[in-house]
């Protein structure tokens, strides 16, 4: 029997056992999980889309929630590692509140974080601060696996955090090989040098996860070998293809998804192209649309593009009414997998009020009146 083969068959035993290698999609969201079956282990993702399309909420409602399900409900094991470089602490926990309270109400109460903080013009209602105390208990439970910076902004500061990290929960191997190096004289000798082998995690059944939200906030570092301050576009490549892939997911086989906006260029040409003639296509999201730099989905495994029909008033999108649907539809489109189906389009109801994503059923089966 061949390596292979005995592969196949530990991961059906496994399967059995009720293992996962990754995070199964299935469970939370059938549809897509026909397509990506699970958030799997040693892979970078990316989810993109313009300003305001709920791309900061997607990971809330794509990846944290269903892993965090799986947790309770299939003893899943996983961590997550929260670096917010746009946002603060407390918008992410407001966020998290307002989602497990719309859930906890049977959709009843919808409150978004001005609400929850008694920042309109009417404090918030009783009835919904009668729930506080029961939804904050299922927050703190979520964030007991979540491990959240909102004050690291730079590609290396954020590695040598994880770095830490990783050493805590496993151990980083290095070996001694020789290397044959040239003289100037043509003579030749051989020298040890320390380079980098395996990482061995303590826990093998653990899924650590880090979210990056997101790339186009990643500050400004200097860089000793090149002697000058990296750009964005170059802080970017050094987070996604130094640390990220070649590092962080490679050998850790941790987990990274990363957020991204596309530019504001091609947003303002797409409205301009609205006004003349809908072309879907030209607005859609796309890898052509990257903001800060295109080259970074050479680095990523899967990318997600979010996108929202209803901001260049596309009145029909795939057979779904827009005009019915207004603000509330997005369409989650898989721009690249490399270890799946690409080019598919999966149709999503979204409150951005809340953070809340659910999986629409097919057009032509779709009651409207549910999402008013």
């Amino acid at each position: 029997m061949s390596d292979r083969v005995k592969r196949y068959k530990e991961a059906k035993k496994r399967r059995l056992e009720g293992k996962f290698d990754g995070a199964p999609l299935f469970y939370s969201f059938p549809r897509l999980g026909n397509y990506i079956p699970i958030i799997p282990k040693g892979k970078q993702i990316m989810t993109l889309g313009g300003s305001g399309s709920g791309k900061s909420q997607s990971w809330i409602g794509l990846c944290l929630l269903p892993i965090y399900n799986l947790i309770r409900n299939k003893g899943y094991k996983a961590k997550f590692y929260i670096f917010l470089l746009e946002d603060p602490i407390e918008l992410f926990e407001d966020r998290l509140f307002s989602r497990i309270l719309y859930i906890k109400s049977k959709k009843k109460y919808c409150v978004d974080p001005l609400e929850l903080n008694s920042m309109r013009e009417y404090p918030v209602s009783d009835e919904v601060e009668a729930l506080f105390e029961e939804v904050d208990e299922i927050v703190k439970d979520i964030l007991s696996y979540c491990e959240v910076f909102d004050s690291i902004y730079h590609a290396t500061g954020i590695y040598q955090t994880l770095r830490t990290i990783s050493s805590q929960k496993g151990e980083h191997v290095w070996e001694d090989k020789e290397f044959e190096y040239k003289k100037k004289d043509g003579t030749t000798f051989k020298e040890p040098v320390k380079v980098y082998k395996e990482y061995i995690p303590k826990d093998e059944e653990e899924h650590n996860i880090v979210i990056v939200d997101n790339l186009n906030n990643l500050g400004s570092e200097y860089d000793s070998k090149l002697k000058k301050r990296l750009d964005i576009r170059e802080a970017i490549s050094r987070w996604a293809r130094d640390y990220s892939r070649l590092q962080i997911v490679k050998h850790w086989n941790w987990t990274v998804w990363n957020i991204m906006q596309t530019s504001l260029e091609t947003d303002r040409k797409q409205f301009d192209l609205m006004r003349g003639k809908q072309v879907i296509e030209k607005v859609e999201p796309n890898l052509n649309s990257l903001g800060d730099n295109k080259t970074v989905s050479r680095d990523m495994h899967l990318i997600f593009g979010i996108f929202v029909p209803d901001r260049f008033n596309i009145e029909e999108y795939e057979g779904y009414d827009i005009t019915k649907m207004q603000d509330t539809f997005r369409s989650l489109i898989i721009l690249k997998s490399n270890f799946s189906i690409t080019n598919k389009k999966l149709p999503l109801y979204f409150n951005g009020a809340c953070s809340y994503y659910e999986e629409l059923p097919p057009y032509n089966e779709i009651n409207y009146d549910k999402y008013k």
